[in-house]
């Protein structure tokens, strides 16, 4: 009843009926041909996933399971489930690789009950000594002189399972299985502590026990990349129960592989859900999966390899259907609120597939044939209406779109701000509205220096409509009209020179 997966890999999808199995599928699993095979981590793993249920009620590991014939008769008992079991995961093998599901579930079959019966046979011949506390590493030091090496793990984890038997509650197993690992830290038998660790960690109660009932699964995975890496708890003062404290520990001391792979097992899992990560509201909830991807780096690898990739693109392409995107959007006031919405949108959209269906979205308004209409019909004055073109414009630039469709936009938004400056005849009208010259070149200095124009040939504009104002006759007499003392003269020519100088606008008289 096993097929060997990496940690968190989950089982391939069964090919369409009348298909080849394909060679990535075929790759994936290793049928379990002995006896011995069962008892291998991937078996482990997937028999871990397939009677999840089972095992959380008994308070059992797969381990346990494989371990003790008690366990087994408890599975064989539990009217169907053990058949269903053989009968799903031979389905699966043999549909991934070609073979006769009817022959594969036989195999299967056989093998459970060859299995049980050895099992059986090695219990009545091979009676246990029960292990003490505190004794662990005394025992297996002393079984490695006395019994052959083929047989010893065979030993020990069924002396684990008859320890551990005694244990009523995930959080009682929790602490035993740390226990262990910590008596036996930087010894070559924590190997045996580290497997079990691994399993109980599967369990949901235990990940309960271990950090605290969850708030959010952003929360749960948090917590579980914290504990991977050896950092827990980074965004809480203490850790959340002493099995969390002392794991921690061991793992900022040992190597622990298969603790360390199954809480990565856990991450892709959680991501694999469909409970939200943080937020209903779409933006917040794009942001949280986008800033998983810099949680899972870890030094030159990333937790959960290609597998928490998928995941992340799968979360963020069930967020942006045409349905969300558009009831998102529709509350901006006006369409360049809504581009930068969409702009903002594709800043945390991962995966080329859904970072396309956002920039069709852009696509449709910025080459739409009243674009230009729509997007300066707001009401507001004629310095409104550049700053709306100029900020566009610098949230287009700062985006993550391609090169040649800033370009593209850009280009669109320049020509779009020109033509409103010449049909608003907007320095003339400035010009008649003011009678001073110094006020209408500060009015110009100040809209540029805050980004009311788009750099390039309209800003130049601006600036040689600067140079013109301070090139009146009356410029200076009106810029220092009423500043009394000289020392306040002086504060004013200062203040002036500092803004020229930071639009590069060289004076025509000397400060």
């Amino acid at each position: 009843m096993t097929e060997a997966l990496a940690p968190g890999q989950n089982a391939p999808a069964a090919p369409a009926a009348g298909a080849a199995p394909s060679d990535d599928a075929a790759k994936r699993v290793v049928r379990c041909m002995t006896v011995q095979e069962f008892y291998q981590a991937p078996s482990r793993a997937l028999i871990s996933s397939i009677l999840r249920p089972f095992l959380d009620q008994l308070t059992i590991t797969p381990t346990e399971l494989l371990h003790s014939v008690r366990n087994q008769m408890r599975l064989d008992g539990a009217g169907t489930l053990l058949r269903d079991a053989t009968e799903k995961t031979a389905a699966m093998q043999a549909r991934a690789i070609g073979q006769s599901v009817p022959l594969r579930v036989r195999e299967l079959q056989d093998l459970v009950t060859n299995l049980m019966m050895a099992l059986r046979a090695i219990e009545e011949k091979q009676p246990l000594t029960p292990l003490k506390e505190g004794t662990f590493l005394q025992t297996v030091r002393g079984l490695r002189g006395q019994v052959p090496p083929d047989q010893l793990d065979m030993r020990v984890y069924r002396l684990l399972t008859e320890y551990l038997s005694g244990s009523r509650t995930w959080a009682e197993k929790l602490d035993k299985v740390i226990a262990l690992a910590d008596e036996a830290s930087g010894n070559p038998e924590l190997v045996y502590a580290d497997a079990l660790v691994a399993e109980v960690l599967q369990c949901e109660i235990a990940q309960d026990a271990l950090f605290g009932r969850r708030v959010s699964v952003g929360d749960r995975i948090d917590d579980l990349l914290e504990m991977y890496k050896g950092e827990y708890p980074q965004r809480r003062k203490e850790p959340a129960s002493t099995h969390a404290g002392k794991l921690v520990a061991l793992l900022q001391t040992n190597a622990l592989p298969d603790t360390r792979a199954s809480l990565e097992t856990i991450v892709v899992q959680q991501l694999a859900g469909r409970d939200a990560l943080r937020s209903p509201e779409l933006l917040m909830e794009l942001q949280a999966t986008h800033g998983l991807l810099a949680k899972l780096k870890h030094g030159d690898a990333l937790i959960g390899g290609k597998r928490a990739l998928e995941f992340i693109e799968r979360r963020t392409n069930r967020l942006l259907t045409a349905e969300a995107v558009t009831d998102y959007i529709r509350g901006a006031l006006t369409l360049g609120e809504r581009l930068q919405s969409l702009l903002e949108i594709h800043s945390v959209t991962f995966g080329p597939v859904n970072r396309k269906n956002i920039e069709e979205f852009l696509h449709r308004y910025f080459s739409g044939d009243d674009f230009d209409r729509r997007l300066l019909s707001v009401e507001g004055t004629p310095q409104h209406k550049l700053k709306i073109c100029a900020t566009l414009y610098q949230a287009v630039v700062r985006s993550t779109l391609a090169t040649p469709l800033k370009q593209e936009y850009a280009r669109i938004l320049i020509k779009l701000q020109a033509e409103f400056i010449a049909s608003s005849h907007f320095f003339a009208q400035l010009d008649r509205k003011n009678p001073s010259s110094a006020k209408k070149a500060l009015l110009v200095i100040g809209m540029c220096l805050e980004g009311y124009f788009i750099p390039g040939e309209n800003l130049e504009r601006a600036k040689s409509v600067v140079r013109h104002f301070l090139g009146r006759p009356d410029f200076m007499a009106r810029y220092l009209e009423g500043a009394g003392p000289q020392a306040v003269q002086q504060e004013l020519l200062r203040a002036l020179k500092d803004k020229l100088a930071s639009l590069s606008i060289e004076p025509p008289f000397k400060i």
